[in-house]
C-alpha cells in the first residue's frame, strides 16, 4: 500500500480499511476453496466444475471512525482513493 506524507488522516484511515476489506473478501474466497481428504485413502466428495468469472465492479463497504469512535459522516467521493497493485483504480459510484 502507498501513503502520502500530506493529507487529511482520515483519508489515511479510509485506505487502511479498504484494503483491510479487500483482504477479508480474499481470504473468505480462499475458505470456500473445497477441502482435502484428512485422512489418505479417503475418497473426496464429487468436486463441482470450476467457473472462472471476471469482475469490473467492486462494491468496497467502508467505515470511518475519528479518534473518539465518532462516525466521520462528511466525507466525499474526493476522500477515497482505492488501489489495486500499487495502481490507483477509478471510483465511479460513491454514495453515503
Amino acid at each position: 500500500m502507498r501513503t502520502e506524507k500530506r493529507g487529511n488522516p482520515a483519508t489515511k484511515r479510509i485506505v487502511a480499511l479498504t484494503v483491510a476489506g479487500m483482504l477479508a473478501l480474499a481470504a473468505g474466497a480462499r475458505a470456500q476453496e473445497a477441502a482435502k481428504p484428512a485422512v489418505q485413502g479417503e475418497q473426496a466428495p464429487p468436486v463441482a466444475p470450476v467457473i472462472k468469472t471476471e469482475s469490473r465492479v467492486v462494491l468496497v463497504d467502508t467505515v470511518v471512525t475519528d479518534k473518539k469512535g465518532n462516525y466521520v459522516r462528511d466525507l466525499t467521493q474526493e476522500n477515497f482513493k482505492v488501489f489495486e497493485d500499487n495502481k490507483e483504480q477509478t471510483t465511479t459510484s460513491f454514495s453515503f
